[in-house]
């Protein structure tokens, strides 16, 4: 079957690209899309008012194909969060699966996810391990599969997710998920008019809190870290940030208590600490870590490193960036 003779199929998966000037990139994306080896999806391109011509080039690569359309918005929105879900509204299948502008897919990729679906027809919620593009031109593993070899797809659920997080073992990266429409919506989308960065992950907790993750070691996609106009480039960390809200919820909830052992709420409470980390490490780097920084952190789940962070707080400004340019000199 050939993408035009899709046109008058259902299609198995909705494709999200959200696309804020990206153009060096968005070709190449786009290209792994029209070259996946199951053709039964639709594909939708959300221009985020780009001005740097890559939406014209998306209009050109897309031409002639009927199972594809791009849809504008007027202002760009951080992260692309709401670009996300406007694409997702607008979707037309069951199973959504997003892939950034700057990412690219392996050719198999969708039929990996049509696998996982057949296999665990009770999950909502769909991942797959990926590769890191380095700046140098190296390729290399993402750290969860690197850390957890296996053949076999596995179920990944809040509790083993908080774990291997807290670890600097994330399974899961944007361009290798897909989501039921009706999961994603229930558990109320991607945070647009609460998160600028961060709010992918904050959407991976809340969905796990509703449904396990289904999970193949298939190496799904490329994330391209020499990207433009990245996220993580762009916008600063914070060391209180807009995942906060969700912990408290998620270690809050009773009825998740009921569903797992004792040991999720320190799970997560070590998984919200470990997310401040690069924010803490760039406060420390400036000399300017300060006590009031460090009220949304869970000091029992992490009592060693709590202390070494609030002992820097207290520490002089300019002594603490002396302190840190010694440390970085020593490890070079």
């Amino acid at each position: 079957m050939t993408v035009k003779e899709t046109q008058s199929v259902a299609p198995f998966v909705s494709v999200v690209v959200p696309l804020f000037n990206k153009a060096p990139h968005v070709e190449r994306s786009l290209r792994s899309v029209l070259a996946q080896s199951l053709h039964n999806w639709e594909l939708i391109v959300v221009d985020d008012a780009s001005t740097d011509g890559g939406a014209e080039i998306a209009a050109r690569i897309l031409e002639g194909v009927p199972c594809a359309r791009i849809l504008k918005r007027e202002m760009p929105s951080p992260g692309g969060y709401a670009a996300r879900n406007l694409g997702a509204r607008e979707s037309g299948a069951d199973w959504i699966a997003f892939l950034d502008a700057d990412d690219e897919w392996s050719p198999g990729l969708l039929e990996e996810y049509r696998r996982l679906a057949a296999m665990f027809p009770e999950v909502g919620f769909l991942g797959t391990s990926h590769r890191e593009m380095l700046p140098n031109g190296q390729l290399r593993l993402d750290p969860y599969v690197a850390a957890r070899p296996t053949a076999h797809p596995r179920c990944i659920d809040l509790l083993t997710y908080a774990l291997e997080g807290a670890s600097g073992r994330n399974p899961l990266q944007t361009s290798t998920v897909a989501v039921r429409k009706r999961l994603l919506f229930a558990v109320g989308a991607f945070p647009e008019n609460r998160c600028v960065r961060g709010g992918d992950r904050d959407t991976w907790l809340r969905l796990l809190a509703a449904s396990d993750l289904a999970w193949s070691p298939y190496l799904g996609a490329v994330y391209h870290r020499d990207a433009v106009n990245m996220v993580t480039k762009t916008t600063p960390l914070e060391v209180r940030n807009c995942m906060d809200q969700t912990f408290v919820l998620l270690i809050g909830d009773r009825a998740l208590s009921a569903r797992f052992p004792a040991q999720l709420r320190r799970a997560l409470k070590r998984l919200s600490n470990y997310e401040k980390r690069g924010a803490i490490r760039s406060r420390i780097r400036a000399g300017d870590l300060k006590p009031i920084d460090l009220r949304s952190f869970y000091f029992c789940a992490d009592p060693l490193y709590c202390i070494s962070i609030l002992v820097a707080a207290l520490l002089p400004g300019t002594l603490l960036r002396w302190l840190y340019a010694r440390r970085e000199g020593a490890f070079r």
